[in-house]
């Protein structure tokens, strides 16, 4: 599986259906939407999601401590 570091490609991850390198720190699906046959198993969308979800409880926590 190519989406984990591999020599010379430190902190990158690879996008399987566009064939390219990403940041592993900016990591951001380009087509979320769109299906994805390898969408189970990559690093760049699960990353995505993880930072949605943290934004989306801490904004949660910040309009639950302000009522």
């Amino acid at each position: 599986m190519k989406e984990f570091v591999q020599s010379g490609q430190r902190g990158k991850l690879h996008c399987n259906k566009f064939s390219q390198w990403v940041d592993a720190g900016a990591a951001e699906c380009t087509q979320p939407d769109e299906y994805c046959e390898c969408r189970e198993r990559c690093g760049i969308y699960f990353l995505m999601t993880e930072r949605m979800r943290s934004v989306n409880k801490k904004t949660k926590e910040e309009h639950d401590a302000s009522l």
